[in-house]
């Protein structure tokens, strides 16, 4: 697996991508003030890449671009290919 690091800035912790997605969810509430569970919000949504850049979540650098059948989980941990 690869890790990222932003040239830029230096950092190394958290990264984006920009995506599209088309579908239906259903988003809880509560009228007590308490939380409710959204985290599979987007579980049934179509997703798709707007581009084929990973950017720094601190300075909105272009950070690597995914070749073709590369994945964004292939960058969550690793040792550092620079």
């Amino acid at each position: 697996m690869k890790r990222l690091k932003c040239r830029k800035c230096g950092n190394d912790k958290e990264f984006y991508v920009k995506e599209r997605f088309k579908g239906r969810c259903l988003f809880f509430f509560r009228t007590d003030g308490g939380e409710s569970e959204n985290g599979e919000i987007y579980q049934n949504a179509d997703h798709s890449l707007v581009s084929k850049f990973i950017y720094c979540a601190e300075c909105d650098a272009k950070v690597t671009k995914l070749a073709v059948g590369e994945e964004i989980s292939d960058y969550e941990s690793g040792d550092c290919n620079e």
